[in-house]
């Protein structure tokens, strides 16, 4: 299944394109902001089931951008119909529950 939404992280206007499952437990999650596109790791949590991860890591972005895309990644994946997680290393910044 495939979801578009936008969200508003800090100045920036984000666009995010989910579909789910495009190999075994891994999702692909779009990420486009004015002049940029990527994709964002994201998989289904091995010990919590119904639990989606988010790895921002590795995402071509640096401060204050990658703040402002985890606030707008919170933002998207709150009005999912899954409970997530969002990542940076090992600190979880956002979860829903």
């Amino acid at each position: 299944m495939r979801r578009s939404w936008r969200a508003l992280g800090g100045k920036v206007n984000w666009e995010f394109e989910f579909r789910e499952n495009v190999h075994m437990y891994a999702h692909e999650l779009k990420c486009i902001a004015a002049n940029m596109q990527f994709f964002c790791p994201s998989e289904n949590s091995a010990q919590e089931e119904g639990v989606v991860l988010f790895w921002i890591d590795n995402l071509p972005l640096h401060e204050p951008q990658l703040s402002s895309f985890s606030e707008a990644l919170n933002l998207w994946a709150s009005k999912q119909h899954f409970r997530f997680r969002i990542f940076s290393g090992q600190q979880c910044l956002y979860s829903s529950h």
